[in-house]
């Protein structure tokens, strides 16, 4: 529950400081997971991520993608539009950057009509890549009910 993270999150602030990147980016997804279902809202918190840089930033991007789908799927598309893939290199040489850019391939194929089929091919490419054959499996099966 909410309560509960935001106590663990204040004890890793003693132990830490509350400057500390890790808990600012676990302090912005709480935000994230209880913004009110509004575009004024997602505007605000898309400026309040920019303080983050790399990799955590298009994480947190995904997330923003994640909420605003479920009420607004054309505003959740300009969100995803936004989000560059992580470079060649990074995709290569961490598991983090192949799971976002699967994450990025995915939401594409949930978003976009056109193009579908290809991104969840990529996106089922990349899962494996990045050493999660559930979600692979569970996209190869939606993309098979497509077919």
């Amino acid at each position: 529950d909410f309560e509960q993270s935001s106590n663990i999150r204040e004890e890793l602030a003693r132990v830490s400081t509350p400057d500390d990147p890790m808990i600012q980016r676990l302090s912005l997804r709480a935000q994230i997971a209880q913004i009110p279902a509004n575009i004024d809202a997602m505007v605000a918190m898309s400026d309040k991520i920019k303080s983050q840089s790399g990799i955590h930033h298009k994480m947190l991007q995904l997330a923003l993608v994640e909420k605003a789908s479920s009420f607004d799927q054309e505003f959740a598309k300009e969100i995803l539009d936004q989000i560059k893939f992580p470079d060649e290199n990074s995709i290569n040489n961490r598991t983090t950057a192949r799971r976002v850019s699967a994450l990025i391939w995915t939401w594409r194929s949930k978003l976009y009509e056109t193009g579908k089929i290809p991104a969840m091919a990529e996106a089922i490419h990349m899962w494996n890549r990045a050493f999660c054959p559930r979600a692979a499996s569970n996209l190869t099966e939606r993309l098979h009910q497509m077919l």
